[in-house]
């Protein structure tokens, strides 16, 4: 498959736009999604504005902010805040110990509150739900944090602060600590 100048300017528009990979893949005919990917990369096109196309689901209904009460399921019941407090409050020592070692630099969110985990499977996120991982991946108690987010990132505020950190900000260990 070639890129022809047509196929890159159809590309832009599409990307522009705010299709998927999958969907200028589809229109565009002969190429695959991970192609797509690649010119795009390779263009320098990642900035582009969400349509609201994207924001509906196929069946055509707009995905809500808030999750309505009764929908949950059994996945998102209060057993998983209980689970995770109990290994919280397990790991007190543990956090103590790690403490001193801890240098004045290191990275706290500072306000901002800490979030009460949605325990969201990975069915259930969206675009506009934090897809910050919570426990092992393996388990089977294994969810995401689902809090609100902003446009700008997958993550809620308080789970951006921890993923995005300045070099010279990031906690350094001494070697001797391990």
């Amino acid at each position: 498959m070639v890129w022809t100048n047509e196929r890159i300017d159809k590309l832009k528009r599409f990307w522009s736009e705010g299709l998927s990979a999958r969907q200028i893949a589809l229109q565009l005919g002969g190429v695959s999604r991970n192609a797509v990917i690649g010119k795009v990369h390779r263009l320098f096109l990642s900035n582009r504005v969400k349509s609201e196309d994207r924001k509906q689901s196929s069946s055509g209904r707009k995905h809500s902010k808030s999750r309505d009460p009764s929908s949950k399921n059994q996945h998102s019941s209060n057993i998983c805040v209980r689970e995770y407090g109990l290994r919280a409050q397990s790991s007190v020592a543990i956090q103590k110990k790690k403490n001193k070692y801890k240098s004045k630099n290191s990275h706290e969110p500072s306000g901002v509150i800490v979030p009460i985990s949605r325990c969201l499977r990975l069915m259930e996120l969206t675009e506009d739900t934090c897809k910050w991982p919570i426990g092992d991946p393996f388990g089977k108690d294994f969810s995401f944090c689902g809090g609100d987010v902003n446009n700008d990132s997958p993550y809620c505020d308080y789970h951006k602060q921890l993923a995005y950190q300045k070099a010279n900000d990031r906690r350094k260990i001494p070697a001797n600590a391990k």
